[in-house]
């Protein structure tokens, strides 16, 4: 007679048990935007943790956790470069300082963190009905 496999495979529940295991303290949350979150990246680097939101009134927020541990400042910086939701994010594969945006306003802008401004890459007349999904 042959035996069953299980439902669930030993290492999927080892890994449920950690996840179980996990918490959130105050030191480990940040308002990153004022409102609602629509879009959420973390940037690829191995040395820092940047976490970045888009929210519904076009902002987006930047939290760099590893320097809100370092002293008084929460780590974030908050920018407006949208005039509706922010529904993309996406890093720039080849420029990791580069953040590309889209938004329900039919734009698509570009961090230069570096610097801290955004620049204009393409746009779409405005349209009740049409809004851009992708920055791909």
């Amino acid at each position: 007679e042959e035996e069953e496999e299980p439902a669930i495979s030993k290492s999927t529940m080892a890994y449920a048990e950690r996840l179980a295991n996990l918490s959130v303290d105050e030191e480990g949350v940040c308002k990153v935007v004022l409102d609602r979150i629509y879009a959420l990246t973390v940037h690829p680097s191995n040395h820092e943790l940047v976490i970045c939101a888009g929210d519904k009134n076009g902002r987006l927020g930047m939290w760099n956790v590893d320097q809100q541990s370092k002293g008084d400042e929460d780590g974030v910086v908050l920018y407006h470069p949208h005039a509706s939701v922010v529904n993309v994010l996406e890093w720039c594969q080849n420029n990791p300082t580069r953040l590309y945006t889209t938004s329900y306003d039919n734009s698509v802008r570009c961090l230069d963190v570096a610097k801290g401004t955004f620049d204009f890459v393409a746009g779409a007349v405005a349209d009740e009905d049409d809004w851009l999904q992708c920055s791909v």
